[in-house]
């Protein structure tokens, strides 16, 4: 495991601010690298043992401890930014074998609880995950749908009841692209997500933006290729379903979160997420519950 800083961590106030990334590719790694040394060039690997031994020993916390602090949102942080930086840092260690043990963990604890059904999201950008270990195949979205689709078949194998009743039905996976990206960028993503909803059609429920709604853009930005990519999936015929999160804040000021809900509306999703805005719109609180899920 391979860890590297924005920041050198060679005072108390850096360790405050520095954004952390891990990874588990050991060839980019460099043996005189020390994030703790005030010439450290921002985003050089050091290994993670190395890390650990020379990390300073008068802390409160220890070195795993500080990492787990920096990788954890906290309700006094901006939770926004520091969520973007955190699943930009995880990433990179999704290995198949960490993928799968997390797949068997949520499903176990899910069929624990009496829950029979999940959804995942499923980033359409994320193209840079070393899947299987690094010197084998890399990442691929093909992969972990299929991944998906093996886990849940053992799981419905191995928790169906004495009376032969299924205790877990399965996963199915919400194709997903951020409201950050350029059109050039969801165009091509969206291409990615006809090609999965073709081959995978049992296992995709749904597409959504994802992201901080009044910091993205907003729905209507991407109106042209949504609608491209709802044709592209009539003319394969493909089940397409928008489950589209807006209005997720009651913020009493004017602002593009506030038309948000309409513009997901004009997509006719057949979900809608979160929707705390509505309570500022009677009829359309009205109208939406009688034509979607809400």
């Amino acid at each position: 495991m391979l860890i590297s800083s924005s920041l050198a961590l060679a005072n108390g106030a850096t360790f405050e601010e520095a954004v952390l990334d891990l990874c588990v590719d050991p060839s980019g790694v460099a043996k005189s690298v020390n994030i703790f040394k005030p010439d450290y060039i921002a985003g050089r690997w050091m290994l993670l043992s190395e890390f650990c031994e020379k990390y300073p020993q008068h802390r409160e916390i220890n070195a795993k401890e500080w990492i787990v602090s920096r990788l954890v949102t906290q309700q006094d942080t901006r939770t926004w930014d520091r969520f973007n930086k955190l699943t930009a840092s995880t990433k990179k260690f999704i290995i198949e074998e960490n993928f799968r043990n997390y797949l068997r963990t949520i499903i176990k604890r899910a069929v624990s609880e009496g829950v029979m059904y999940l959804e995942m999201r499923m980033m359409l950008m994320n193209n840079n995950i070393p899947f299987n270990k690094p010197q084998k195949s890399g990442f691929s979205l093909e992969k972990e749908m299929r991944t998906i689709q093996e886990e849940v078949q053992l799981a419905r194998e191995m928790y169906t009841g004495e009376d032969g009743k299924l205790q877990f039905f399965g996963i199915k996976v919400i194709l997903c692209s951020p409201r950050s990206a350029a059109l050039d960028v969801i165009e091509r993503e969206l291409k990615v997500g006809l090609k999965l909803l073709i081959e995978f059609t049992d296992l995709i429920c749904g597409f959504d933006l994802v992201g901080c709604e009044d910091l993205g853009n907003s729905n209507a930005f991407y109106k042209e290729k949504l609608e491209q990519f709802a044709d592209a999936c009539d003319e394969h015929q493909v089940h397409l379903r928008f489950m589209f999160h807006a209005g997720e804040t009651l913020d009493p000021a004017p602002s593009q979160r506030d038309s948000n809900i309409y513009q997901a509306l004009e997509f006719q999703p057949e979900r809608l997420g979160h929707g705390i805005q509505t309570v500022k719109h009677p009829r359309l609180a009205f109208e939406s519950t009688r034509t979607l899920r809400c």
